[in-house]
């Protein structure tokens, strides 16, 4: 996948001086190098793994 450059800065500017962040549809995670912060990532293959988890417990 080519990364643009616009959105590779985007990244970086709007996540300098941040303490934590939130990536929806997190996919691949090709986007890591540019974060400048921690990041919290949710993305439909993971959330699908965590829901149909049977051996989780379930309140």
């Amino acid at each position: 996948m080519t990364k643009h450059w616009f959105q590779a800065h985007l990244m970086k500017k709007f996540t300098q001086g941040k303490t934590l962040g939130i990536d929806l549809g997190y996919g691949l995670g090709n986007w890591d190098e540019f974060k400048q912060c921690e990041f919290v990532t949710l993305d439909r293959v993971q959330m699908g793994k965590i829901l149909n988890d049977k051996s989780a417990k379930k309140p």
